[in-house]
């Protein structure tokens, strides 16, 4: 039997070659990398040999996000494979880490050499188009230049009188006769004030009994945007079998909310009739940033406050099953700072003390 020499044998043939070529190409360039960084073999998760495509994979994630067991399902992973493990997801090798190291080179030292807009630049897109979420290369550091200017004094982005003002309206959420409450909730609401506060020099009064009616519809659209986003992350290509109504309706409201902002800021600019002390907004607009540039980082910012929530609400869940360990927490805190709200004046000589402690115990 001689071999087909058709057209379309051929062509079918051709792609399998070119297939096969990209393969190897690709085995190689990963071959390389792993010699260059000392790369170790990488603990492969095991699946059902049916699911060869990891098409199941992905409808498990799904499964697990939609009913708030993502957390306990990637622990319960990570525990079985180790801190660094890959799966295949429709064809896809996915790397998953928690190791500290990895995650500190993908984020910080080795950012550059990673294109994230292809995975994180459609889920953005509708609420930040040219924000730090959304772009790579040149236009992700000119966005991480301006996050860094504005983010690296520490005395002008946390102002403690504000975030005391807010705290106290947090413990008005505290029920009486200490009855069980969500406290991940008014966490969220917590942090969505005080970045609001920080971005716009404007908090969205979350915790308030009464916020006004355009913020709070603000604040339920950054739920909304935030709840849309995570889910689709999870869910992959099978996030385009969903409706999107809900979503770009609140993106669309979120970022009138946030250039209404915007558009006034460069207006004060131009007439010099800024008010005095600093938020993020006005910092931009210092720098010559234009209202589309403002509204995109400011964007930014509100969107990244799930993990103060989180992690407060996470020590809170924690403190609240040790009490000897409050106690001592408790002391603590009133021995170096006092009762009163803490000020950089006495955090800056209690710093100080510390320092002169530990050099007095020197050999």
């Amino acid at each position: 039997m001689g071999i087909p020499t058709g057209p379309l044998p051929l062509a079918v043939l051709g792609f399998l070659v070119l297939m096969w070529l990209l393969k190897l190409r690709r085995a190689h360039s990963l071959y390389a990398l792993e010699q260059q960084y000392g790369c170790g073999n990488v603990v492969k998760e095991k699946v059902s040999r049916l699911d060869f495509l990891g098409v199941l994979k992905l409808l498990e994630f799904a499964h697990h996000f939609r009913h708030k067991t993502a957390l306990e399902y990637t622990d319960t992973l990570f525990k079985k494979y180790g801190n660094t493990y890959m799966s295949q997801i429709l064809g896809y090798r996915i790397h998953f880490t928690c190791d500290p190291a990895n995650i500190k080179h993908i984020l910080s030292t080795g950012f550059a050499d990673y294109d994230s807009s292809k995975l994180r630049g459609p889920l953005f897109n509708p609420i930040t188009p040219h924000g730090i979420f959304t772009v790579d290369g040149l236009d992700w550091r000119v966005m991480r230049d301006q996050l860094r200017t504005q983010l690296s004094n520490n005395r002008r982005i946390c102002d403690f009188v504000m975030f005391e003002q807010q705290f106290q309206t947090f413990l008005q959420r505290e029920p009486p006769d200490g009855q069980r409450f969500d406290i991940q909730e008014c966490f969220i609401s917590l942090a969505i004030d005080i970045q609001s506060g920080f971005a716009l020099g404007d908090s969205v009064g979350s915790l308030h009994p009464s916020p006004a009616p355009a913020k709070k519809h603000f604040a339920e659209d950054l739920h909304v945007i935030k709840e849309t986003i995570v889910r689709d992350g999870f869910r992959g290509p099978l996030r385009h079998l969903s409706r999107k109504l809900e979503f770009r309706r609140s993106c669309a409201r979120a970022r009138r909310f946030v250039m209404d902002y915007a558009e006034r800021e460069v207006a004060q600019g131009i007439s010099q009739d800024n008010a005095e002390g600093y938020y993020f907004m006005k910092g931009l607009n210092e720098k010559g940033a234009d209202a589309a540039q403002l509204a995109n980082q400011t964007l930014s910012i509100l969107l990244a406050n799930d993990s103060i929530a989180t992690t407060l609400s996470g020590i809170f869940f924690l403190l609240s099953q040790h009490e000897r360990v409050v106690s001592k927490l408790r002391q603590i805190v009133l021995e170096e700072i006092g009762p009163n709200p803490p000020t950089y004046d006495l955090t800056s000589h209690t710093s100080s003390m510390r320092v002169c402690d530990s050099s007095q115990q020197l050999p």
